[in-house]
């Protein structure tokens, strides 16, 4: 049995701005299978509008779509990202729980968030350094 979702997939050139959200927030799931992909910004942008991922373990966020249920981390094997996207078809449920989930993780690379969470971090080092230097 062939699922219509899966008839009616696109593939879409670059776009940009309101046009971007526009096509992101008609899209059920955003699929990156890449080779090597330093971060994933499009993931994580896709993600922010509610998207579940269906992404190659070789997207540096992985870890973190994986853990937080996100979406489907796949080999580089076709049949593995079809099967993928295949569940996501076929499972309206599992597809919901995956876009919460997607927009859960999406919010914590907001500018906002990030910035707390580098002046924490960098806090902490300051602080680290300067019991270090005081112990010497």
């Amino acid at each position: 049995m062939t699922s219509v979702w899966l008839q009616t997939s696109s593939f879409m050139r670059r776009s940009q701005g309101k046009h971007k959200i526009k096509l992101m927030r008609a899209a059920d799931c955003f699929v990156l299978p890449s080779l090597q992909e330093n971060f994933g910004h499009a993931v994580v942008e896709a993600m922010q509008q509610g998207l579940p991922v269906v992404i190659s373990k070789d997207v540096y966020t992985c870890d973190s779509i994986q853990q937080a249920g996100a979406g489907f981390v796949c080999s580089h094997d076709e049949r593995d990202v079809f099967l993928a996207l295949q569940r996501l078809a076929r499972d309206n449920e599992l597809r919901s729980e995956m876009a919460g989930a997607a927009m859960r993780l999406g919010k914590q690379f907001v500018p906002e968030v990030l910035s707390e969470k580098y002046t924490a971090f960098f806090v902490e080092m300051a602080q680290t350094a300067s019991r270090g230097a005081t112990a010497n």
